[in-house]
């Protein structure tokens, strides 16, 4: 029993939750360091994008966890509740620490919805441990 939990300890630890509070508000950037920027909340007649929201990392985490995928068409209820409930906390939220579970399905879901330029932003706030896999 005592060896499970040291087990557990050592795993926490090198994939446990960040250290601190994740900044939801945080500004996403684009490739030339810009804002990312959310223009789809406006007309139509906003084409070059002048009227927008910049994306914070927690509109983005958000966003991907109220997608549906093409592979979860099963998931159940439950699931897409408690998914639902995450993205609305941290929607609202202006920092959250987040459980390993949670990191899990954030990254699972972030890593379906959005390019490697926003998913090499968001891994590394969300689990400052992890380091990026090598390239197949």
């Amino acid at each position: 029993m005592r060896r499970l939990l040291v087990i557990a300890t050592v795993l926490l630890c090198a994939v446990g939750p960040a250290a601190n509070p994740v900044d939801m508000t945080a500004v996403l950037k684009d490739e030339r360091g810009g804002e990312l920027k959310d223009c789809a909340q406006y007309a139509a007649d906003n084409r070059t994008c002048e009227r927008y929201v910049a994306v914070t990392l927690g509109a983005a985490i958000a966003h991907a966890l109220f997608a549906q995928f093409p592979d979860e068409l099963s998931l159940s209820g439950e699931q897409r509740w408690a998914r639902g409930e995450l993205a609305t906390r941290i929607a609202k939220a202006t920092t959250m620490q987040l459980a390993v579970e949670d990191i899990v399905i954030i990254k699972r879901c972030v890593g379906k919805a959005y390019p490697p330029l926003v998913v090499a932003q968001i891994y590394p706030v969300i689990d400052p441990n992890a380091e990026p896999p090598k390239l197949q």
